[in-house]
């Protein structure tokens, strides 16, 4: 019974313990990330002015004596051609839409690759950890780096849409020659835009990635042209791609009325995109609801129409009217008032009770005098609405509520 207690209480107290840690290590986790990492959530409307690899490449520059400058000229993705958009995919990245930042079938991939051969071969980094490496980090291979690019390819998923990942990184990507982003590239190997690349060209730009100085050098030519090759392949057999299209269409700008509206401008609080998105699935909840109250709304429209037509026509000319309604109606008719024109034949509906009342208690000095006497603001039909007017209003209130 002693053994029992005395294992149960360190079973207890190691558990409190691991508990313990693990608050702490977590609290420490999310101090470290929010406060001492750079703050993502500025990329979504902000351009990188510059990034961690390209003050590398101005640092070896000025060591090697090279007079060489860091070329880049940003460019917004939709004046990007879709044929490097799908290239780069092909190249770096094929499962960029389906992953959150780590492609864990390519990690797992990659580490068979490099055991069978040796040595390292293939790596497993995604588009993401790429980017955060390349904003914000050395390209040294150390455990500290590659917990912080962890870390930072968390914070880019999460505060950053996968067109702007995209955007960001074929903005910054090295493409070889001092040249940073897609167009500077293009402009340097081709001496055209970026938007007008051919299929073969963006082949071509594309294998030169993750590490454009090894194979842009005579060591790494032949292993760039078996990529080039294996990329355009795959590229021709898939034609103009649907993903690369409409990524890029929805980062284009928008004309309305004459005006070049672009989707992250300032002043939009959403992409477009979504936006129309979000309109379309309002407009499908109404719908669904007008569905579901079609039964109701035919039978208050059909209520509707019947009242409306029965008070607007003149009723006591054409049916005859209800028997406590003939005092009433004769005496207005003999007055000339326009009232009776608006009182309902049936006999659902009583007389107006200040009608009964002028007739019980006699005629008025106003109306001794006949209605073209007083003013028309005064006359019986431009008064107080009666109880069939305002039903009348009110039924029709509620068929438009409906109906919209």
């Amino acid at each position: 019974m002693f053994l029992f207690r005395l294992t149960f209480g360190l079973v207890r107290w190691a558990t409190k313990l691991c508990l313990l840690l693990l608050f702490v290590a977590g609290s420490a986790l999310v101090i470290y990330t929010a406060f001492w990492l750079p703050d993502v959530s500025l990329l979504r409307k902000d351009n990188p002015e510059t990034t961690a690899f390209m003050e590398a490449a101005k640092a070896r520059f000025r060591e090697a004596n090279d007079r060489r400058q860091v070329r880049r000229k940003w460019v917004p993705l939709d004046r990007i051609s879709p044929h490097l958009v799908e290239a780069v995919l092909i190249a770096e990245d094929d499962r960029f839409f389906q992953h959150q930042g780590f492609d864990f079938t390519e990690i797992w991939n990659s580490v068979e690759t490099n055991y069978r051969a040796g040595r390292w071969v293939r790596g497993g980094s995604t588009l993401s950890q790429q980017l955060a490496k390349n904003l914000y980090l050395s390209p040294d291979k150390t455990f500290t780096r590659k917990f912080n690019e962890m870390l930072l390819t968390w914070k880019v998923e999460k505060s950053l849409s996968k067109s702007r990942i995209l955007e960001i990184y074929l903005n910054v990507v090295e493409w070889g020659g001092g040249c940073f982003g897609a167009e500077a590239a293009s402009q340097y190997y081709f001496s055209k835009p970026a938007s007008a690349l051919s299929p073969r060209e963006a082949a071509s730009l594309a294998a030169r990635l993750p590490n454009p100085d090894f194979l842009n050098s005579g060591g790494g030519e032949d292993r760039r042209k078996k990529r080039e090759a294996l990329i355009l392949a795959r590229l021709s057999k898939r034609g103009e791609s649907e993903r690369a299209r409409k990524v890029t269409a929805e980062e284009a700008p928008r004309v309305v009325g004459g005006v070049r509206i672009d989707a992250k401008g300032p002043g939009l609080t959403m992409l477009l995109p979504e936006r129309e998105r979000m309109v379309e699935g309002v407009n499908e909840v109404g719908a669904a609801v007008r569905d579901r109250v079609g039964g109701l709304f035919t039978a208050w429209s059909g209520l509707v129409h019947s009242t409306s037509s029965a008070i607007s026509a003149p009723s006591v000319d054409s049916d005859p009217p209800h028997p406590e309604e003939t005092p009433v109606i004769s005496k207005v008719a003999k007055s000339g008032d326009s009232t009776s024109a608006r009182l309902p034949a049936s006999g659902g509906w009583k007389a107006v009770p200040e009608l009964v009342r002028s007739e019980k208690t006699g005629p008025s000095k106003e109306s001794a005098t006949g209605p073209s006497a007083r003013p028309e603001s005064e006359q019986i039909g431009s008064g107080k609405p009666t109880r069939a007017e305002r039903l009348r209003d009110s039924l029709s209130r509620l068929e438009k509520a409906l109906g919209n």
